[in-house]
C-alpha cells in the first residue's frame, strides 16, 4: 500500500487509520531520512490510541513509554528512536529488550538501520520519503 501526504494532519489522520489493524506485540518500524514525518507518524497513532501525553520523538533518550487507555490488546506504546545508539550494546542497555514484542505492548521503532542484527522478531515497516517541501510518500511494506 502506497499514499501521498500532503500536510502533518494527513500523515496523522492516516496512521490514526492504520491503527485499526495493529495490536498488541505488534513492531512497527518505520524508516525515513530527517524530516519525513516518523513522528508525525507515531503521534498519530498514539491520538487514534486515545494517548493524552505529548507524543515527542525520544531522540536524546533513547525509548519513551506511553500508557493505552481502553484497548483490547494494546496496553502501552513504546517509542524508541535508535538514532543516537552507537551500537547493539547502547541499545541493550536503554532497556529495549524489555519491551520489544511484549504481548501488551506496540513498539515503534524510528531508525530501525541502528538495531541491525539485532531486531529479529517479525514487523512491519512503513517507509516514509520527501516528494516535496510538504508532500511525503507512505509506503506500507508488510
Amino acid at each position: 500500500m502506497e499514499i501521498q501526504s500532503h500536510s502533518a494532519k494527513e500523515t496523522k489522520n492516516f496512521a490514526a487509520s492504520y491503527s485499526k489493524n495493529l495490536i498488541g506485540g505488534d513492531i512497527l518500524v518505520l524508516k525515513g531520512d530527517l524530516g519525513t514525518g516518523k513522528t508525525t507518524f507515531t503521534q498519530g497513532l498514539a491520538a487514534a490510541l486515545n494517548i493524552k501525553d505529548p507524543v515527542t520523538s525520544p531522540t536524546f533518550i533513547g525509548m519513551q513509554l506511553y500508557e493505552v487507555a481502553n484497548h483490547h490488546s494494546i496496553k502501552s506504546i513504546c517509542h524508541i528512536d535508535a538514532y543516537r545508539f552507537q551500537s547493539i550494546d547502547d541499545a541493550i542497555s536503554s532497556g529495549i529488550e524489555d519491551y520489544i514484542g511484549k504481548p501488551e505492548i506496540l513498539t515503534i521503532i524510528e531508525w530501525p538501520e541502528q538495531l541491525f542484527g539485532f531486531l529479529k522478531q517479525p514487523h512491519k515497516t512503513i517507509e516514509l520519503s520527501h516528494i516535496e517541501e510538504t508532500t511525503r510518500q507512505i509506503k506500507i511494506l508488510e
